[in-house]
C-alpha cells in the first residue's frame, strides 16, 4: 500500500478473503481512529466484479435426451465466502443438494451424483467444487431432429422486477458469472442449426452467450461448445435503473429460447 492508503478488515466475516473488506460495508463509509486525539472518515472500496467469479466447466455427452458428465465450480472473492460458510454449515452428505438447489441445470430432474471441494480452508485461494451429473430430458426430439438447449443454469428466473416497484434493489457485491460447456454428440449426429453469437449491454449489466459447433477429426464425434458469461457491476440498482434490466432479461429470454438443432 502506499502512504496514506488503508486496508479495511472486518473480523466479523470469518471467510472474506485478506484485504477485502466484508461485502456488507462495501460503498460504506469507516471512521478510522489514527491516535487518541485525530480520527479519519474513509469510504470503503467496492470490489470489482473481477475479484468476484464464478466459473463453471462442464464436459458431458449427450445420451438420448439425457445429458451426462462432470463438471468443476470455480469460486473467488465473496462468492468464495459465500460458497465457504455454506459447505462448512451442511454436512458433507447434503454437499450434493446445495449444488442442485443453487447452481439447477436444466431442469428439476437434473441429478448431482457426487462432489467433492478444495480450499475450503484456505482464504488466500479460489474454492474449486468438482461434481458429476445426469440431466434426463436435457433435449427434446421432434420429427426427426433433436432440439438443445444454449444454456445450463439460468439464475434469473427469480430477478424480474415489477414495473411498479418503487425500493431499489441491492446486490451483495458486484460479480461474474461464467459458464463453459463442452457437450460430445453421439457419433453420427451433427449440428443443423447453432444460434448466432448474442451480447446486451444494459448500463452496469450485459451478458454474451456464444455457441460453436467444433467437428470430430477423423470421424470423432462433434462437440458444441457453450459460453455464456454474465456480468453486474453496480451494488444498487434504483428504480431508474429497473427499466434496462427487464429490457436484458427480456432479450435473455428470448437468446436462451434459440436451441441448437441437431440431425
Amino acid at each position: 500500500m502506499s502512504p496514506g492508503e488503508f486496508m479495511i478488515l472486518d473480523p466479523t466475516s470469518s471467510e472474506t478473503p485478506f484485504g477485502m473488506p466484508s461485502g456488507f460495508i462495501q460503498g460504506k463509509q469507516a471512521l478510522i481512529g489514527i491516535d487518541a486525539d485525530n480520527f479519519k472518515v474513509v469510504d470503503v472500496p467496492v470490489m470489482s466484479a473481477d475479484m468476484n467469479r464464478m466459473i463453471d466447466t462442464v464436459h458431458a455427452r449427450l445420451d438420448g435426451n439425457t445429458l451426462k458428465g462432470s463438471g468443476t465450480t470455480t469460486f473467488t472473492g465473496y462468492q468464495r465466502a459465500t460458497m465457504s460458510e455454506i459447505f462448512k454449515r451442511v454436512e458433507k452428505k447434503k454437499w450434493k443438494d446445495v449444488m442442485r438447489n443453487m447452481y439447477m441445470k436444466g431442469n428439476n430432474r437434473y441429478i448431482v451424483d457426487t462432489v467433492t471441494v478444495a480450499g475450503l480452508d484456505d482464504r488466500t485461494g479460489p474454492l474449486v467444487v468438482s461434481y458429476t451429473f445426469s440431466l434426463p430430458g436435457y433435449s427434446t426430439t421432434l420429427g426427426g431432429e433433436q432440439y438443445v438447449h444454449r444454456m445450463l443454469v439460468n439464475s434469473f428466473d427469480d430477478r424480474y422486477y415489477r414495473k411498479e416497484r418503487k425500493l431499489p434493489v441491492e446486490e451483495e457485491y458486484c460479480w461474474t458469472a461464467d459458464e463453459v460447456v463442452f457437450i460430445e454428440l453421439p457419433t453420427g449426429t451433427t449440428t443443423g442449426f447453432v444460434p448466432e453469437h448474442a451480447t446486451h449491454k444494459g448500463g452496469s449489466f450485459s451478458y454474451a452467450m456464444r455457441t460453436t459447433a467444433v467437428p470430430g477429426a477423423k470421424g470423432a464425434p462433434t462437440t458444441v461448445k457453450l459460453e455464456n458469461g454474465f456480468r453486474m457491476e453496480k451494488l444498487m440498482m434504483q428504480p431508474e435503473d429497473l427499466a434496462g434490466w427487464r429490457t436484458m432479461l427480456d432479450q435473455l429470454d428470448r437468446d436462451m429460447n434459440r436451441t441448437i438443432v441437431l440431425k
